[in-house]
């Protein structure tokens, strides 16, 4: 699908770096980048949302690196799962039972999460992660939804499945993790991964910080989805 990148970092004052928390921090193409992804249950009546697949992948220096691939089902005792939420949670519910639980995994985890964390719409990996590690508080959380209405105001989904495909980013994908799909952890994460290194190979965009990306607002994607409702309503 052809599409037009919109550099809304335009007017963003650039710099090698930028103070977080009285830290230095390298711009995103220097900088390392957990990219995380969680699968969930779903709550289903008095059982809560509980989290039963966790995938992770680091961006090194604006490259997905692969040899930061990392996943685990996470244990959750016999449950049902809410029939709305995708995924293989049914299929594989004997071994998530047997897995080990997330903070049984803390000790791998630790030193991937004390990095800036990246997350396609990123509600649900904070919620479970401060639920689990209540004491644990990540550098600075970046959404690639955000970064994607951003880039590409005009279009009207910006799930994942759409962005990989429209930018002609699936082949890799497939290849980096043949047999897997959409709604499996890890496959999440590597495809955030991708798109993030994706744009950071666009104009601009490799010059920001970390810490920017974190902050960036699609202001342009609200400004024509008001547009749109408004002609909707008035049939203009």
């Amino acid at each position: 699908m052809p599409y037009t990148l919109y550099p809304e970092i335009h007017d963003t004052t650039i710099s090698e770096c930028c103070l977080l928390r009285g830290k230095k921090v390298t711009i995103i193409s220097k900088s390392i980048i957990t990219v995380i992804d969680f699968e969930t249950t779903g709550p289903v009546y008095h059982y809560p949302d509980e989290p039963w697949q966790i995938g992770l992948v680091q961006v090194v220096d604006g490259k997905l690196a692969p040899e930061t691939l990392y996943d685990s089902l996470l244990k959750v005792g016999i449950r049902p799962a809410n029939k709305y939420v995708p995924g293989r949670y049914d299929e594989l519910k004997e071994e998530v039972a047997k897995a080990p639980s997330l903070q049984e995994l803390w000790p791998e985890l630790q030193p991937r999460l004390h990095k800036p964390l990246a997350a396609h719409s990123i509600g649900t990996e904070k919620k479970i992660l401060a639920k689990y590690f209540p004491l644990f508080e990540p550098p600075l959380w970046i959404d690639t939804v955000k970064i994607a209405r951003v880039a590409f105001p005009e279009w009207k989904r910006h799930r994942l499945e759409v962005l990989i495909e429209n930018l002609g980013l699936l082949p890799r994908l497939k290849e980096l993790l043949p047999g897997r799909t959409f709604h499996d952890a890890l496959f999440d994460a590597v495809a955030s991964a991708l798109f993030i290194e994706f744009m950071l190979q666009q104009a601009k965009w490799e010059k920001l910080t970390p810490y920017q990306l974190s902050r960036i607002h699609p202001h342009l994607y609200f400004q024509l989805l008001k547009q749109e409702k408004k002609q909707a309503a008035t049939g203009i």
